[in-house]
């Protein structure tokens, strides 16, 4: 079974998505899925999905221009289990930004349905076991 991936187009919907739930919205419904763990455990599976994405070096490669900005294609590192509950959270994200936030534009709302579309593919491939 090959671990799924995620193309760069789909890739930069989920880091811009996540991007404004974190630094824009601030909310992340965390708190209701893990009340009893300490706030850095509630965001250990967003963070690793951020850092398997290269949401940072995203942003500081294409500013520097580095042959690395033009990664095609990018694979998760969570085990499948941790990862369907994360792409689930995110597509519920990308389900509310679009469908309850006055503050998102049409731009953005575009992205934001991009970012879900991506999590539903993945989360196929998921179940389908990784093949492709």
């Amino acid at each position: 079974m090959s671990a799924p991936t995620i193309d760069r187009e789909g890739r930069n919907a989920l880091v811009e998505l996540m991007g404004y739930r974190f630094f824009v919205g601030g909310e992340t419904g965390l708190d209701d899925e893990y009340p009893d763990e300490a706030p850095i455990a509630r965001y250990r599976d967003d963070l690793q999905l951020m850092t398997d994405l290269a949401w940072l070096p995203r942003w500081w490669l294409i500013e520097l221009g580095m042959p690395e900005a033009d990664q095609a294609e990018f694979g998760f590192s969570l085990e499948p289990d941790r990862l369907r509950r994360a792409l689930r959270r995110v597509a519920r994200y990308a389900e509310e930004a679009c469908r309850c936030d006055p503050s998102v534009d049409d731009e953005q709302r575009e992205v934001f349905e991009q970012a879900g579309r991506s999590c539903s593919r993945v989360l196929e491939e998921l179940e389908r076991g990784g093949e492709r």
